[in-house]
């Protein structure tokens, strides 16, 4: 989370029911997330200042395996996922050398010309990049193997997740994708930055695809 302290207790407090470890990331939020989850039992990683998306994923992933997991489910704390897709997502996690993606349906909801046209474009670039088409690159309900965080990754912001995604596909590792529905609050923050953000995604693509080509593996 970053400074989303609306509604990170909602979100932990679904995803407890579950059963499940819960680990927060607190990505330099400027109220401290500790007082916001009072009484709930979770882990807390406090990062002094923000880092980016990707640092707070690895943060959590470290964290993840310090306590003996082999995998981590990676959920917004803005409250854009429904909990029962949590749950199902979760579920369809069988152990393997896979990525499993919370695929948003996009059809049952307004979304502006630019963001499906840059959708698209994404995409198209990830396949273009390893070879299999991904309907949906940037969605922030995942399960990651852990094994994927081996090796050092060159992204630290909301890019990292096609970073990761392409360089495990790379690999030889599998994917899967889970339909999930798709909801956008009217009081959700984001700190998506439409230009710079999407100029460092167009770097790593120009990169990732480069390497492709010269049959590079970063």
């Amino acid at each position: 989370m970053y400074d989303n302290p609306k509604t990170v207790r909602t979100v932990v407090e679904g995803l407890l029911t579950l059963g499940v470890s819960v680990i927060v990331v607190d990505d330099g939020s400027e109220i401290a997330v500790s007082g916001l989850l009072y009484g709930l039992e979770c882990g807390v990683i406090t990062h002094e200042v923000n880092k980016g998306k990707g640092i707070a994923l690895i943060s959590g992933a470290r964290r993840a395996r310090e306590l003996g997991f082999t995998h981590f489910m990676s959920v917004d704390a803005d409250g854009q996922h429904f909990l029962d897709d949590a749950a199902r997502v979760l579920a369809a996690h069988e152990g393997k050398n896979e990525i499993i993606i919370g695929k948003r349906d996009f059809d049952s909801v307004a979304v502006p010309k630019a963001s499906s046209i840059g959708r698209f474009l994404g995409n198209s670039m990830v396949y273009l990049e390893s070879g299999v088409w991904v309907s949906d690159t940037q969605s922030g309900l995942r399960i990651y193997p852990l094994s994927l965080f081996d090796e050092p990754f060159n992204s630290n912001g909301y890019e990292f997740e096609i970073e990761s995604l392409v360089r495990h596909l790379q690999r030889g590792g599998s994917l899967r994708m889970i339909d999930i529905k798709t909801i956008y609050p009217e009081d959700r923050v984001t700190h998506f930055h439409k230009i710079r953000d999407n100029f460092k995604m167009t770097v790593l693509h120009i990169k990732l695809l480069i390497f492709r080509l010269l049959g590079v593996r970063k």
